[in-house]
């Protein structure tokens, strides 16, 4: 009897034990079970017919080029939001095709995505995504003179200033050819670049003249690697807007081709669908004199 009565202690504390044991385990299996991966917002395409109007941010590709500083989660140029305080964006992630992190190190290209949460509660929140390609720096023109010395602006504007006067009295000076390869690249691929954005309907010349009509941009004063920005009206409708990104180039010498002393400056223009490269052709030089002159045409260039 002694023996039934401690084995009945012993089968007792030992279902105690396991339902003390159960107890002290079911809270820590929900609470495992509570802790989800966040689940990612659903594409815009999938839930645009549930957003307003305000809410909508789409997100256009954007260039840079490579040693460029770009902080690329807040730096959200190229996204068109219509209503700030309507949505709130922010970024996500920016990966390769071989799954690495942005950087503007090397030449690539990387998928950008974006969250955009609309403020109203009730309206779902959404991701969209761009690309950002990373482009190699433009080659600048180099100086062919061997052994030549740097000046100043001024000694370079009183020599210009001397140059010209002299070749406006050499009406049949002569020009020696220019043998820079790279010249003719760039001439080449500005005759050859789309300049047209088939969804706002706008030329590059449309671009171009809005910038300082509409947009406030000063094309002359900008400096070298300077961007800006502006809001460009549709061709279709005046009530449609597209984004526009214009930073200005290197300063080309006409010297360095023997073509006089004469400058000239690109300036790399994104909207759209276009990435485009338009010249500042001799903006110092004055106009022609009386007399017969032969015109040929070299390309599709826009002249201010």
């Amino acid at each position: 009897m002694k023996k039934k009565g401690n084995f009945r202690k012993v089968v007792s504390g030992l279902l105690a034990g396991m339902t003390m044991l159960s107890t002290v385990l079911s809270p820590m299996t929900a609470y495992a079970a509570e802790i989800q991966p966040e689940e990612k917002p659903p594409l815009y395409e999938e839930v645009k017919d549930l957003l307003d109007e305000d809410e909508v941010v789409t997100a256009k590709d954007y260039e840079i080029e490579t040693g460029s500083v770009f902080d690329v989660k807040s730096d959200y140029t190229g996204l068109e939001i219509k209503d700030a305080d309507k949505v709130k964006v922010t970024f996500e992630e920016a990966k390769n095709d071989k799954d690495e992190d942005f950087t503007t190190d090397h030449a690539d290209t990387y998928k950008a995505v974006y969250y955009v949460e609309p403020v109203n509660q009730e309206h779902p929140k959404y991701q969209i995504s761009r690309k950002l390609i990373v482009r190699e720096k433009e080659t600048e023109v180099q100086t062919e003179t061997a052994g030549s010395e740097a000046v100043t602006e001024s000694e370079t504007a009183g020599s210009e200033q001397q140059t010209e006067e002299a070749e406006d009295s050499e009406a049949d000076s002569e020009i020696t050819d220019i043998d820079a390869d790279e010249f003719d690249d760039l001439v080449e691929q500005a005759q050859n670049q789309d300049t047209y954005d088939e969804e706002s309907g706008l030329e590059l010349h449309d671009v171009l003249e809005q910038a300082g009509d509409e947009g406030g941009v000063d094309l002359d004063s900008m400096e070298e690697g300077e961007i800006a920005t502006f809001e460009a009206v549709s061709a279709y409708s005046a009530r449609t807007t597209q984004q526009v990104t214009i930073e200005k180039g290197p300063l080309y010498r006409y010297a360095d081709y023997n073509l006089g002393t004469y400058l000239t400056e690109p300036y790399y223009i994104s909207y759209g669908s276009v990435r485009a490269t338009a010249y500042c052709v001799q903006p110092a030089k004055p106009g022609p004199g009386s007399g017969n002159y032969t015109i040929t045409k070299i390309g599709g260039t826009i002249r201010r």
